[in-house]
């Protein structure tokens, strides 16, 4: 049976339920609005808006190496394309097994505004 006193204090628990709620969503949005400003507050560079060139270069491995090297070529190449810059592959050496010795390639393109 429950007593006088938890049924005076029910309203109180709720209204502490509902401002915890409310301080979770605050400190959740104040933590993206200070990472938001730290990425504004960077100091812009003339080099921001050219683009870059990527050379992927196999190490010592051999053939796996070289696969690997055109795995990597491939994850850039990929996110390159999600962001909608171009890729334009400059000079290329394949491997024996596939894959790649080396490639160079430019990519060019707009960075996504911030936010």
């Amino acid at each position: 049976m429950p007593c006088a006193a938890d049924a005076a204090l029910a309203p109180a628990r709720s209204c502490a339920r509902a401002w915890e709620d409310e301080r979770a969503d605050a400190a959740a949005r104040l933590e993206a609005e200070v990472e938001q400003l730290q990425i504004e507050l960077l100091p812009k560079d003339e080099a921001d808006a050219r683009g870059v060139i990527l050379e992927v270069r196999a190490g010592t491995g051999g053939d796996e190496a070289a696969l690997f090297a055109g795995d990597l070529f491939r994850m850039y190449q990929r996110y390159a394309d999600g962001e909608g810059w171009k890729v334009d592959v400059l000079s290329i050496s394949e491997g024996a097994v596939g894959g790649y010795k080396e490639i160079v390639a430019e990519i060019a393109g707009q960075a996504r505004s911030a936010g």
